[in-house]
């Protein structure tokens, strides 16, 4: 069962550090490499991560996001400090920040409504030989409604219930008025086909995947058998780019 992310200080210093910890596994290089480097996290949030590259990696650490969650957090005084910052990282306004050695992003993609626009800022700000790593949901995925902590035995819901219908479901059985979370249509080929164009070397491409069961599969074929099996598998993908030495 997926659980209900929590946003308390202690969850999120948790969970940021568990990100960090593993920031250079997933950006496979060695954690030397990320002192005094310069890195952006892409949809920060309360900054969490942000405090905790500072403390564990002794990087030079930034975030953005289009809401600004850490002014009334436990990481305000990084919004003070100019670490964090108010921006649509698929804004040509982005392009004005600092470049960056590390760019690194978790479930904030699928709500970019241009990520192309948003690759295309990221290759711009790093630095040639820099690296990104993007972990975000694909449309199809049993987890794109963004919630199967609250409705764990109807994934896919996104696709199979109308979000007035969704909106009912929640509002009975967890008193919340809160329907499909809105995730860009964006698929794996897209983003494959969009990082190859703008000029990324890929390095890396993952995929978490959940599977349909059959009896579910035919159960809403109506609605779901339009998709193939593979592709609804498919719940998250991860990317790790890289900007050439030589453009």
């Amino acid at each position: 069962m997926t659980k209900i992310p929590k946003y308390d200080p202690t969850s999120l210093k948790q969970r940021a550090e568990g990100r960090i910890r593993q920031l250079p596994v997933r950006l496979k290089v060695t954690q030397f490499r990320f002192h005094g480097a310069r890195i952006l996290e892409v949809g920060c949030g309360n900054g969490e991560c942000t405090d905790a590259a500072i403390r564990m990696l002794d990087a030079d650490a930034y975030g953005i996001d289009i809401v600004p969650r850490w002014s009334s957090g436990p990481y305000a005084a990084l919004g003070e400090a100019g670490r964090l910052f108010e921006l649509d990282i698929s804004d040509a306004a982005a392009r004005n920040l600092l470049p960056f050695d590390f760019v690194h992003s978790y479930t904030v993609f699928e709500h970019i409504v241009n990520p192309r626009a948003a690759l295309e800022n990221i290759f711009h700000l790093l630095n040639p030989g820099g690296r990104a790593f993007l972990s975000f949901n694909l449309y199809l995925g049993a987890s794109a409604s963004h919630l199967r902590g609250y409705l764990p035995e109807m994934p896919w819901i996104h696709l199979t219930h109308s979000d007035q219908e969704v909106r009912k479901i929640m509002l009975e059985r967890h008193g919340k008025d809160r329907g499909i979370c809105w995730v860009n249509h964006f698929t794996d080929e897209d983003y494959k086909r969009s990082c190859n164009e703008i000029g990324f070397n890929t390095l890396g491409i993952g995929y978490i995947r959940i599977a349909i069961e059959d009896k579910y599969y035919e159960q809403h074929k109506d609605k779901l058998g339009k998709y193939s099996k593979k592709d609804l598998s498919k719940n998250f993908m991860n990317m790790l780019l890289e900007r050439p030495l030589r453009v």
